[in-house]
């Protein structure tokens, strides 16, 4: 996987997070699988962008912040780079119920 080209000519310029795109291996998918990169360190960040604007979150709100369909790709210019699959991860609600018995302290 590499990072999209610069644009052409007059064309207006890409995202570099968001135009992430590689083939997808079944022929009749119509759409291409979309990457998100996401690093692990600014020196992650600046070997694959140069540098730039960035912003930090945790790993749990990061997936709450993608959309569905988008896949993460970990460090992309690392040579131990991970692409994470959005259909790996689901949500689900959780109820934590705790007991006290009768008569006892609060």
């Amino acid at each position: 996987m590499t990072a999209p080209q610069s644009p052409v000519g007059d064309a207006p310029p890409r995202s570099r997070i968001l135009d992430l795109a590689t083939p997808t291996a079944d022929p009749a998918t119509p759409s291409p699988a979309r990457l998100v990169p996401v690093f692990t360190s600014l020196e992650q960040f600046q070997l694959f962008t140069d540098g730039g604007a960035w912003f930090s979150t945790t790993g749990a709100d990061l997936l709450d912040l993608l959309p569905p369909g988008l896949d993460v790709w970990l460090d992309p210019a690392a040579e131990h780079t991970v692409r994470l699959a959005s259909a790996a991860t689901v949500t689900e609600p959780v109820l934590h119920i705790s007991y006290r018995p009768r008569g006892s302290a609060a």
